[in-house]
């Protein structure tokens, strides 16, 4: 889908910097989809929905973190943000 139009610099054959209008574009990704596909895949799934928490003191993930641990959103949505 064309969004609009920006200038670009071209190098020619000798050297010259000249003008060029290119248009702008972006490619349409269906998140929701993607999600769903990864998540189809048994290992992906296993390392996503079975993490460990680091040892005592440690900090490996955000889920480590008293921010995540006192939240209330985090609380009773742990799979909320990955």
């Amino acid at each position: 889908m064309e969004l609009g139009n920006r200038t670009e610099y071209r190098r020619n054959k000798a050297g010259e910097y000249i003008p060029k209008q290119v248009k702008d574009t972006y490619q349409y990704i269906p998140t929701l989809q993607v999600i769903e596909l990864v998540l189809s895949n048994d290992s992906i799934r296993e390392l996503v929905f079975n993490e460990t928490s680091a040892a005592e003191n440690f900090m490996e993930k955000f889920r480590d973190g008293e921010h995540f641990k006192q939240h209330p959103f985090f609380s009773v949505n742990l799979y909320g943000i990955q």
